[in-house]
């Protein structure tokens, strides 16, 4: 996870086909404050946050939102492109300030045959210490 993070998060959306209203939907998931999200460039972010508007860098975006905000938004957005297009999703040690909610909800979305009607499947690896 660096400032190129956000980047990535928006090539996904691109290449999946998956439209602004679910990158917005997955937002609220995990911060209800932010109304908007939309790339510039290449490197800069306009974001709404509490009906303030701003332009923010990658870098600048990536300390500003919590990092289980950025994490949350990159693993639901490849969970929806899963589902979307049927293929598997490995995740290897989910965020342990995951809520335990958040990845039973996922779970059940691929067990959910009229959400994954492509036959995604996912595997989630945690390690206890």
């Amino acid at each position: 996870m660096g400032a190129d993070t956000y980047q990535m998060i928006f090539k996904l959306l691109k290449t999946y086909h998956i439209p602004d209203e679910t990158l917005f939907s997955i937002i609220r998931i995990f911060d209800g404050n932010i109304q908007s999200l939309q790339m510039v460039d290449d490197h800069n972010y306009r974001v709404s946050i509490c009906n303030v508007e701003r332009v923010l860098s990658d870098k600048e975006l990536l300390h500003m939102l919590s990092s289980g905000t950025t994490k949350g938004i990159i693993l639901y957005t490849l969970v929806v492109a899963s589902l979307q297009h049927g293929f598997d999703l490995l995740i290897d040690e989910a965020e342990t300030h995951f809520h335990k909610t958040l990845v039973e909800n996922m779970i059940s979305l691929y067990l959910d045959k009229t959400v994954n009607k492509h036959g995604g499947n996912t595997a989630v690896f945690n390690t206890l210490l």
